[in-house]
């Protein structure tokens, strides 16, 4: 049964736990990609406190995802403590190789959903400027291009 938490709370006990696979697991892919999640991670709730209404993008992550992720890192450290071998052994490794890739993936694209917004408000910010300075004559209509000295 997946541990039920709320708050900042879920936050830490889930990169606590993705700490501890990577600090246990045998192989170094393995320990790369869920270093990779916690950064990911770590981004995405600092982007979540900065900009609470962000929220709604990572209930889902906390709720379904994270319990699904440490739970199967859990069995795999279990399994890699154990003495199981062959055909059991390759194909649990298999599974939380294709688990950790995907949930890179997907951490990635919920940080980039996350900035979206902001991308775009510094667009037509740029866009409103630009309208701006070219009816006070400041600038003409090209695009503005300002060269490096180097």
């Amino acid at each position: 049964m997946t541990k039920q938490f709320k708050g900042d709370n879920d936050r830490q006990y889930y990169i606590d736990k993705i700490r501890d696979f990577y600090k246990t697991v045998d192989r170094y892919d393995m320990r790369a990609k869920a270093r990779k999640i916690e950064h990911l991670l770590i981004m995405i709730f600092d982007r979540e406190d900065s900009n609470p209404s962000q929220k709604k993008k990572t209930s889902r992550l906390i709720r379904t995802y994270l319990p699904t992720i440490t739970k199967a890192m859990a069995r795999y450290v279990e399994m890699q403590k154990g003495d199981l071998q062959g055909e059991g052994r390759d194909q649990m490794q298999k599974s939380i190789n294709e688990l950790l890739n995907l949930s890179v993936q997907a951490f990635a694209e919920i940080q980039d959903k996350m900035y979206s917004d902001d991308v775009i408000d510094t667009s037509v910010d740029v866009k409103v400027l630009k309208t701006l300075m070219q009816q006070e004559g400041l600038v003409g209509d090209s695009d503005f291009e300002i060269e490096s000295v180097e």
